[in-house]
């Protein structure tokens, strides 16, 4: 099967921005139990597996805090984490963007988007970072969607409520 994905990496800040739109009409296609449900399995799964599953075949970059490649690290871990590493952060929103730019994604686009903005979230919360190039309007934006996601997981949104009020 070959899988058509955009480098994300290459892409202007209104590529980013369109492939995280935020807009009242995507993904119809899902009750918001099968978000939820979705969104919890994938906080426990490996952040390394997650991210070779999308194309990101870099096992060396995935390092733990003392180097060690750390294979059981999960999206929780890194996302409930109370001061989460900023390059686990990073690999949370690279797995977001690689997986919504897929043209089969593993999971719906507005689960990715969450995980998407979760991280943004987290970055600038707690090491009052920028992790991505879209614009501040647009962070804003989907950081309120998120926040507002009733589906979503509780700490996810609440860290979006705070990014936007820091």
């Amino acid at each position: 099967m070959v899988v058509a994905m955009a480098n994300t990496h290459s892409m202007t800040p209104q590529s980013l921005a369109q492939l995280f739109a935020v807009s009242s009409d995507t993904e119809d296609a899902w009750h918001p139990s099968e978000y939820a449900a979705i969104l919890a399995h994938q906080l426990q799964s490996s952040l390394a597996q997650s991210l070779q599953r999308v194309g990101f075949d870099h096992s060396s970059d995935l390092c733990g805090h003392e180097g060690d490649v750390s294979k059981t690290l999960t999206f929780n871990d890194v996302l409930t984490a109370t001061v989460p590493a900023l390059d686990d952060v990073k690999r949370v929103k690279l797995f977001a963007s690689l997986c919504s730019s897929l043209a089969e994604p593993p999971l719906p686009k507005s689960v990715c988007t969450f995980l998407y903005y979760w991280a943004v979230a987290l970055a600038l919360t707690h090491h009052s970072a920028t992790i991505t190039s879209l614009s501040q309007d647009a962070v804003q934006t989907g950081l309120a969607w998120a926040a507002d996601q009733s589906w979503a997981d509780a700490t996810g949104r609440k860290a979006c409520r705070q990014a936007i009020a820091a």
